[in-house]
């Protein structure tokens, strides 16, 4: 379907009129490109051809005549996806299925080019591998990634027999870095960062030979859940770490070249074992940075009564809780059970957290939305959380902004026994459902009626589809799974 271009320029003092002049091809001036006459400004330009660059110019008019043109500017038309498989773009189906089963995507991520990475999991009888695949703009697999087949796996990194991908981000190099965890031969969990260049090879100017792994002790497990690269190219972890048992969010800073900032935290690390009181169990799962630097993470910590609370953790850029948020840097969902999965900030850098509340039927989405200071965000959805409920286990595991300021969540509802969809919930600005999306704000997948169907991670391309990485169960093998929605 057609897309749309939002123009916007600075209004000029003695100006009665703007016109814009356009075309698909590069120096467009008021001789050559197409004019829109009599025009305010921000003007929203429709109905262009998706995937091709428009470019731009403005001039401005009053009682002398008309300007010279402005510099030109250029962008990709952004689509505002229904809630329709992509049918057109990706496969004819709208998704496509790695060809190797048992095998599982956790994250997902769209490199500069448009292709799009995914990483997770590829068992076998005996192993799991840290699997990293990488797909073509059209939904087939890139053969030119890894060995030829546009999958890179991995075991054995710590020294076992299980390595597991859980997020990807790639820098400004193109780099790309998939956060996991390995095991070793004492069946204990290393946090791994296994850095690839743009073809799928290991990257050896990162790390040892492009992985760096992180164990606090020699008797517990360290885990890296979420991966972030921010615009120097500095490197986030949220995860957890554990002496022995009791767990500990973490949260790690790696320069480029795969060393631990020192300057960050307590030699590149911050540790936080008592968000809720319970100094038991505390997690990072996802974490994502604001405009000015701040990291926010969500995840879980265990209360004083042994029960698991959302938890919303906001740091400095120097890895000190951030006091401006909630007083302490820390805020709490509590209604009974709930845990935190994924994280983002709006344009206002409001912190959004999505997570499943136990509290509620069976297992319930619920979606906050603070603001700056730590506060329930009462313009949306009236008192800053909305719940989504089937009666069965809904859990959603990833939440992203879109660009029209729109919240996007993806993961999986259940339907009957032990069978599930895929789940996507648009919510409008002001946190209520979209219902220009799917069916009331919700669109749902499955591959077959005795299915298990979950979306894992969550990205917007050039274009503004959806993409979303998971797996599907059809229903005794899983397949790695990627879906493309417009």
């Amino acid at each position: 379907n057609a897309g749309e271009l939002v123009i916007s320029w600075t209004d000029s003092e003695n100006a009665i009129s703007y016109n814009i002049y356009w075309g698909e091809s590069t120096d467009v001036t008021k001789s050559t490109g197409t004019k829109i006459e009599d025009v305010t400004s921000p003007y929203t330009h429709t109905d262009l051809t998706d995937g091709v660059t428009h470019y731009y110019v403005v001039t401005a008019e009053n009682g002398g005549g008309e300007s010279e043109d402005s510099s030109e500017s250029s962008g990709l038309p952004q689509i505002d996806p229904v809630g329709e498989l992509d049918t057109a773009g990706i496969s004819p189906n709208g998704y496509a299925q790695y060809s190797t089963e048992n095998s599982i995507g956790y994250g997902v991520e769209i490199a500069s080019d448009g292709r799009i990475l995914v990483t997770g999991q590829v068992d076998t009888s005996s192993e799991t591998y840290m699997s990293l695949w990488r797909y073509n703009t059209d939904g087939s697999i890139d053969t030119t990634f890894g060995g030829g087949d546009g999958l890179v796996t991995i075991t054995g990194t710590a020294g076992g027999t299980q390595d597991i991908g859980w997020d990807v981000a790639v820098d400004s190099s193109d780099r790309i870095f998939v956060a996991g965890n390995s095991l070793n031969a004492s069946s204990k969990s290393s946090m791994v960062i296994w850095c690839f260049s743009s073809d799928g090879s290991a990257d050896t100017t990162f790390g040892t030979n492009g992985v760096v792994t992180y164990n606090r002790g020699e008797s517990g497990n360290n885990y890296g859940n979420g991966i972030v690269v921010d615009s120097s190219d500095q490197i986030f972890i949220a995860g957890e770490s554990a002496v022995t048992t009791d767990s500990d969010m973490a949260l790690w800073k790696y320069t480029s070249d795969g060393e631990l900032d020192t300057d960050f935290g307590s030699d590149g690390v911050v540790f936080h074992n008592n968000a809720a009181g319970g100094n038991d169990y505390d997690s990072g799962l996802q974490l994502a940075i604001n405009s000015e630097g701040g990291i926010a993470v969500v995840g879980s910590s265990t209360n004083g009564s042994g029960f698991i609370e959302l938890a919303v953790w906001r740091f400095t850029d120097t890895g000190d809780l951030d006091t401006s948020f909630n007083d302490d840097g820390i805020v709490l969902y509590d209604n009974n059970i709930a845990m935190g999965f994924s994280i983002t900030f709006d344009s206002e850098d409001r912190v959004l957290a999505s997570g499943m509340d136990d509290g509620m039927t069976a297992g319930s989405v619920v979606v906050l939305r603070y603001t700056a200071e730590g506060v329930l965000d009462t313009s949306f959805n009236d008192d800053g959380i909305y719940a989504y409920s089937t009666g069965n286990a809904d859990v959603p595991t990833c939440i992203k902004v879109d660009s029209r300021g729109r919240t996007v969540i993806s993961g999986t509802s259940g339907r009957s026994g032990s069978n599930s969809s895929m789940l996507i919930i648009r919510l409008s600005t002001d946190g209520t459902p979209d219902t220009s999306f799917g069916t009331d704000g919700i669109a749902l997948f499955y591959v077959a009626e005795t299915s298990q169907n979950f979306g894992n991670a969550i990205r917007f391309d050039a274009s503004g589809r959806i993409v979303i990485a998971g797996t599907t169960e059809p229903p005794s093998e899983y397949y790695m799974t990627l879906w493309r929605y417009r």
